[in-house]
């Protein structure tokens, strides 16, 4: 078994690494435990109702049934879970402190820069011998992910509830226009993050929102705009706009269904264009001319 001890930034992040592990998972038939994923485990049916833990068990987990026996279970209190992990998170430091790596598990860290291909030795041969424990973020397989991205799409759906809210959001849309654009606005932390390197104004957004319109002519565009800020559909004057009120899980999942993407570099618009199958333009220079060809959608790039 292999147990993921350490969380790594937020949602978006957090889904990326448990990705990676439960491909490896599926290809090897080794089962994951992710304690680390306590803070976001109520928003998806693949652990919604898993135990403590939140194990992914090859052949059984990545069959999710909403409707029969998964649903009659009662849901672990989202406290609880977060008791463990802490618990296994003290537990560990120490053993690390003291120098104790291989009790009666394995204890395998990277640092933040560092990465490791789990897919090849000498981690694949040690994960096949032993249990171990792992803590770092760039887990990566990404070969297996694009292989058995279906089981893990399955794994992460919304849940129910959460999924009768994005239909609607995208049902009123669709009721509008002909074609659909999400528009991810990330301010909050980017205001700081790399020195606000990411962090764009309205009214960048609302210039590459009317290139947009500019690129397809025949279509009527409704943009959702989801963000973690603020804002008013007048600061978006000229083109068709909702502006989402809902929740983060929400608007990641919204964005899914959107038929193309616009957004900062973020592990949040690549989740969502990973899981929704979607083309995604990650602003990158946000005075470069939008072309038709920057939409793209590649697997190993919106899950690296």
């Amino acid at each position: 078994m292999i147990i993921i001890a350490r969380k790594t930034g937020r949602l978006g992040n957090r889904l990326k690494l448990f990705s990676h592990f439960i491909a490896f998972s599926v290809e090897h038939q080794i089962p994951i435990a992710n304690p680390s994923f306590y803070k976001y485990a109520h928003l998806f049916r693949g652990t919604q109702h898993s135990d403590l833990w939140c194990r992914y068990l090859p052949g059984v987990s990545d069959k999710i049934d909403a409707t029969s026996q998964g649903m009659r279970r009662l849901a672990i209190p989202q406290w609880s879970r977060g008791v463990l992990y802490q618990s296994l998170h003290a537990l560990l430091e120490t053993s690390t402190t003291v120098g104790l790596k291989h009790w009666p598990m394995t204890i395998h860290s990277i640092d933040l820069g560092q990465s490791c291909q789990i897919n090849k030795d000498p981690f694949l041969t040690l994960a096949q011998q032993r249990n171990v424990w792992v803590r770092g973020y760039r887990y990566r397989c990404s070969e297996l992910v694009v292989k058995h991205v279906e089981k893990v799409r399955d794994f992460f759906q919304p849940t129910l509830s959460d999924q009768q809210r994005v239909d609607s959001v995208l049902e009123s849309a669709r009721s509008r226009a002909s074609m659909v654009v999400g528009v991810h606005i990330r301010h909050g932390d980017y205001r700081t993050y790399l020195d606000g390197k990411y962090f764009y104004p309205a009214s960048a957004y609302l210039a590459i929102m009317r290139q947009v319109t500019r690129l397809y002519p025949d279509q009527t565009i409704e943009f959702v705009v989801c963000s973690d800020a603020k804002f008013s559909a007048d600061e978006f004057s000229g083109v068709n706009v909702r502006i989402s009120q809902e929740s983060p899980q929400v608007d990641m999942y919204t964005l899914a269904g959107c038929d193309c993407l616009i957004g900062p570099p973020s592990s949040f618009t690549e989740w969502s264009a990973f899981y929704g199958g979607k083309p995604l333009y990650k602003i990158v220079d946000i005075k470069r001319e939008l072309q038709l060809s920057d939409f793209e959608f590649r697997i190993k790039s919106m899950i690296a």
